[in-house]
């Protein structure tokens, strides 16, 4: 499981109701479906809330590990595994502005299960477990801009490569190939980009690409999304509808259509 577990800023989710952004409510929610799930391994990002979310966490029974972004932010990423399955072996953190790469974190954990004790027979020369019995954890929360696609693909290029020098050190170099490894987080970029295919493929032409359509963030704004921020400079006194109506005809006039009610949208004739 992967979840953004910060308390959001309203500025990015205009279209999102102030009440749905409140941290106490959203983690509220993010702590219920935790609990009905129960996953054996949680990923979170944007986390300004570690103490709490580590303290909540340990009630349901996960034990985690917390990384924090530099550059003086308040938030990080946390990998969070239950307890009665997993240990940690093996513990990096990779901070990307040491390679020039901006203020973003990457957390990676080498997960032992606890109930498959391996043979004497199993060991690998490292006196460490056989890779069938770990999973190796690479989470993280790429740079957001859409237009610096490049810097994207250098960021999880670069925690694969930790990913596997962890796992190489930890139990032997010819176990990199063959433990299971999970990347999660929130990578910023659509399906079927070139960031995505990096990502299922293993490899990319860059030169081939531009840097602002390899996330495919680069698309033009939905004119029809609400701004809550509007409602609250206006004391709160607009609905969601009204203030949907409102954009509704404003867009009616720009475009020069007719607005039909029924159908919630412009009418071009």
């Amino acid at each position: 499981m992967s979840y953004q577990a910060q308390s959001h800023k309203h500025e990015l989710y205009r279209s999102t109701h102030p009440d749905h952004l409140a941290w106490d409510r959203r983690w509220a929610m993010i702590r219920q479906e935790v609990a009905h799930l129960q996953p054996d391994v949680v990923c979170f990002q944007e986390v300004d809330h570690w103490s709490e979310v580590q303290s909540d966490m340990q009630q349901l029974g996960y034990e985690g590990h917390y990384a924090q972004r530099s550059g003086g932010r308040s938030d990080g990423c946390a990998t969070l595994w239950r307890s009665s399955c997993f240990q940690s072996v093996a513990l990096s953190a990779v901070n990307f502005s040491e390679f020039d790469m901006r203020d973003n974190v990457g957390l990676i954990t080498l997960l032992m299960h606890k109930q498959q004790q391996p043979p004497i027979s199993s060991q690998s020369s490292t006196g460490g477990s056989l890779p069938s019995h770990c999973v190796a954890v690479a989470n993280t929360h790429t740079l957001f801009n859409p237009k610096r696609g490049d810097v994207k693909v250098g960021q999880l290029r670069l925690l694969i490569k930790h990913l596997q020098q962890l796992v190489s050190s930890t139990l032997g170099a010819a176990a990199a190939d063959s433990v299971c490894c999970l990347v999660m987080g929130d990578m910023n970029h659509q399906p079927h980009t070139p960031m995505y295919n990096f990502m299922s493929q293993g490899w990319l032409d860059c030169l081939k690409q531009h840097r602002k359509d390899m996330a495919g963030q680069t698309i033009e704004r939905n004119p029809l999304r609400v701004d809550f921020r509007r409602s609250r400079s206006l004391g709160g006194q607009l609905s969601f509808q009204q203030l949907q109506q409102q954009q509704l005809m404003q867009l009616r006039q720009q475009r020069g259509g007719a607005y039909h009610q029924q159908q919630q949208w412009p009418v071009q004739h």
